[in-house]
């Protein structure tokens, strides 16, 4: 191979490199953004989970401006309250119940709380709304379910 051969070849294959290294870099931020975007729907599914679980275990439940409190027992233990609320440590909205965090940053992704809403739809049914926003991605997910209150006890039910 020649010094001209060299000096052609050289720019053309740095060329082409550059080029390569370029779609590896957008292929892997685009798998990183799926996979954050995947923790997002799965910890906002979860925490729903959560919520709806409890409720339909609730014998009352208290619908409040930040949340909701809900309380249970079984038939050997004395009532016990579930608090959902939603805390805002260092600006970083989290959902959690009894103060234990149920959503937030993960190495897959920082997921936000942007809404916690439930809302009294009939004497024994609630409707819970859950927004969270990816902060990698800037996209935000939706979660809207219903539970009915199993009401074991008279008196029970949802309050506002």
């Amino acid at each position: 191979m020649t010094l001209l051969e060299l000096v052609v070849a050289l720019p053309l294959v740095a060329m082409l490199l550059a080029g390569l290294s370029t779609m590896f870099f957008l292929l892997l931020h685009s798998c990183l953004a799926d996979i954050s975007d995947l923790e997002l729907q799965q910890q906002l599914r979860l925490a729903a989970t959560a919520v709806t679980q409890d409720m339909m275990y609730a014998e009352r439940a208290k619908i409040e401006e930040d949340g909701i409190s809900l309380w249970t027992s079984s038939p050997s233990s004395l009532p016990r309250q579930i608090v959902y609320r939603v805390r805002d440590p260092g600006g970083k909205a989290i959902l959690t119940k009894n103060n234990q965090p149920l959503t937030g940053g993960s190495i897959y992704g920082d997921i936000r709380i942007v809404k916690f809403q439930c809302r009294k739809f009939n004497e024994k049914t609630i409707v819970l709304e859950l927004a969270g926003r990816n902060a990698f991605t800037g996209k935000i997910l939706v979660v809207e379910t219903a539970a009915v209150l199993e009401n074991k006890r008279s008196g029970g039910g949802a309050d506002e």
